[in-house]
């Protein structure tokens, strides 16, 4: 992941840990972006403290990302960037979308068919939903 600040120095995953009313610090690698099998998208997770965090990074020349489903509810925040976000039917048919901007919040329900659009310059969207700790295969995310 690229450091928001150009420091030269790789982000870290900053742990405050408790034992007997005293904390504790510590520092770890932070994820890193992956590849998500689409022009443009990129995308990195971390699970703690019982919530699943993920990362969308998105070139401005992405292509979009096609309507899906995923089990889970999420919620996301706009970091960065701008794009259209789709709806759609349960066959993953485009009914309708609308803008999203830097700031903007959304929400999805699960099981609920939607897809991207990145705008004309890079994006990042934060997604978080409550969740278990879950291994590869445990989320269903269902592409058209």
């Amino acid at each position: 992941m690229t450091n928001p600040i150009d420091d030269g120095v790789a982000p870290a995953l900053l742990r405050v840990t408790g034992l007997d009313g005293a904390s504790a610090l510590t520092r770890e690698s932070a994820p890193e972006l992956t590849d998500l099998g689409l022009l443009g998208w990129q995308g990195l997770s971390l699970e703690a403290l019982g919530l699943v965090a993920f990362m969308f990074s998105i070139t401005a020349d992405a292509e979009e990302f096609p309507l899906h489903t995923d089990t889970a509810e999420w919620i996301a925040y706009v970091v960065s960037g701008s794009g259209t976000v789709y709806v759609g039917t349960p066959e993953l048919e485009k009914t309708s979308g609308t803008t999203y901007r830097a700031g903007d919040f959304l929400t999805f329900e699960a099981n609920t068919p939607h897809g991207w659009h990145n705008g004309g310059a890079a994006s990042r969207i934060l997604f978080l939903r409550r969740g278990e700790p879950s291994g590869p295969g445990s989320d269903q995310v269902v592409v058209g």
